[in-house]
């Protein structure tokens, strides 16, 4: 080859010498110039330009050959490159099936297997996805989530037994290395779910207790019936998961974005979600009982028929929200947002709605028993069959308010402002333990005061 090259080179030196030596005095010869001076000059002006045009040409040429030899080397370079990363793709698959010979998992090595696969996942865009499949298949194979475990474990809660002594800690335990691993992976991958992802991330009927997920990026990923009891989701981004029926009992999920998340019937019993956004969150049915939502921006979530049971909503915003049917016995909701909520039917016996706002609020037929609604602000709620029985409304705003039918029997509504409520005769105001300083229109103020003075006593 080298020879070869040798030759076209003398060949083309030879054909460039003649070139500059006949082609001038080719070019002349029919001209009739006598003068051999000028003839001279002649020749040797249009050896230069001849020379100019050969070296540009040769030039260009050897320009292509380059050009051509580079592409050659960075096919080789790149053909050399897919094989490394064929190569090592293989190497770390095989790694992650590494056992000793009595079966036990070796889990160094696994762990080895995937963080080089998260290396090939960045390195390589054709490789990226099916990393991301094959991570998740081995979560889902190798700490699957069954329907009998998920039934033993409903009995474990029942009788109230956790510990290493109980044959029944066998069904919580401590999440394995290589599992932790793969989450740590999927949870810092900078892609997501139609953010350069055609495909939700599948982690399914999985046992993820206890899993470290801080800031994880989870966005629309699949977590159906999963055990994520104890899970650590500070700050993560769960916008668009969904996570029906899955139990995130005690889950530590405050700061999360959950935004148009999917929790339908999921098991939130005293999980942390304090700050969390889940905003038009679908909650339908969920089981929040203890739950810490501080804070939490719950606005347009459907929470119909939610067990908020003893729930801390404090300063929470539920503006917008379906809580229709919902079991707030004893939930605090001290300065929450609730705003146009729908709450018919709610059960809000013993809650704490201190400084509440109402405004608009749909409260039909909600049982407000022993509430606590002092300087709440209700103006133009509908509050049409609700039971208020024993309520505390001191100092609350019910101006243009919907009472018809409403039980008010020994409520409290000293300063209450009820200015343009409706609905609200004599006799039924007649049922309060005291209207005192209360904020009335002058006939019905007139009415109770001839009919009724005892209640417009100071207490």
């Amino acid at each position: 080859m080298r020879k070869r090259s040798i030759v076209i080179f003398i060949l083309l030196a030879f054909i460039f010498g003649a070139s500059l030596i006949f082609i001038p005095k080719w070019q002349l010869q029919d001209r009739g110039i006598e003068d051999q001076k000028e003839r001279i000059v002649l020749e040797n002006q249009l050896r230069g330009n001849l020379s100019q045009i050969l070296g540009w040409t040769f030039v260009l040429i050897g320009l292509y050959f380059v050009m051509r030899r580079m592409t050659a080397a960075e096919r080789t370079a790149e053909l050399s490159k897919q094989g490394q990363v064929t190569e090592r793709f293989t190497r770390a698959i095989n790694q992650l099936a590494a056992s000793y010979t009595n079966g036990k998992k070796r889990l160094e090595i696994r762990v080895g297997g995937i963080y080089a696969l998260e290396g090939i996942a960045r390195e390589s865009s054709e490789y990226y996805w099916p990393v991301m499949e094959i991570l998740t298949a081995y979560v889902r194979e190798n700490a699957s989530w069954e329907e009998k475990t998920q039934e033993a474990s409903e009995r474990l809660k029942v009788v109230g037994r956790e510990s290493k002594g109980d044959p029944l800690y066998t069904l919580y335990p401590k999440l394995p290395a290589d599992i932790q691993a793969l989450l740590t992976v999927i949870g810092r991958r900078a892609l997501s779910y139609l953010n350069g992802e055609d495909h939700r991330i599948n982690l399914a009927q999985t046992n993820l207790h206890g899993a470290m997920l801080m800031g994880a990026n989870l966005r629309g990923a699949l977590l159906m019936r999963t055990n994520l009891h104890k899970a650590k989701f500070t700050k993560s981004n769960l916008s668009d998961a969904l996570l029906d029926e899955s139990q995130l009992e005690e889950a530590d999920l405050n700061y999360a974005n959950l935004q148009g998340a999917s929790l339908r019937k999921g098991k939130l019993q005293r999980a942390y979600l304090m700050g969390a956004n889940i905003r038009h969150g679908k909650m339908a049915g969920a089981f929040l009982q203890g739950a810490d939502l501080r804070g939490a921006d719950l606005r347009g979530a459907d929470l119909e028929q939610a067990n908020l049971e003893a729930a801390n909503l404090q300063k929470a915003k539920l503006g917008g929200a379906n809580l229709r049917g919902a079991n707030l016995l004893g939930a605090s909701l001290q300065g929450a947002d609730l705003e146009r909520a729908d709450l018919r039917v709610c059960d809000l016996r013993e809650s704490n709605l201190r400084e509440a706002n109402l405004w608009g609020a749909i409260l039909q037929g909600a049982n407000l028993l022993s509430a606590t609604l002092e300087g709440a602000n209700l103006k133009g709620a509908d509050l049409r069959v609700a039971n208020l029985r024993e309520a505390i409304l001191l100092e609350a705003n019910l101006e243009n308010s919907n009472l018809e039918k409403a039980n008010l029997q020994k409520a409290h509504l000293s300063r209450a402002n009820l200015r343009k409520a409706r609905g609200l005769p004599a006799d039924l105001l007649s049922e309060a333990e005291t209207l005192y300083a209360v904020k009335i229109g002058s006939q019905l103020k007139k009415q109770i005061k001839k009919d009724y003075p005892h209640l417009l006593e100071k207490p």
